[in-house]
């Protein structure tokens, strides 16, 4: 069980505009994902997820085509 206040990591529109930055052009969907046992935004864009830190904010990388 991973527990956090979630008032004090970005939000899920933040993440969109960080993958955006990084090349998604629209975000499909935006789910919380886990990787590393670290939380994640998953912003999905086409056929690609860009992965984006809960916490931080940090955009982590890019999968898919």
């Amino acid at each position: 069980i991973y527990l956090c206040f979630i008032f004090f990591w970005i939000t899920k529109e933040e993440a969109q505009a960080i993958a955006q930055e990084n090349g998604a052009k629209t975000a499909d969907r935006t789910i919380l994902g886990y990787r590393d046992g670290k939380p994640i935004w998953e912003v999905k864009s086409g056929t690609a997820y860009y992965l984006v830190d809960f916490e931080t904010g940090d955009f982590v990388k890019m999968e898919g085509l």
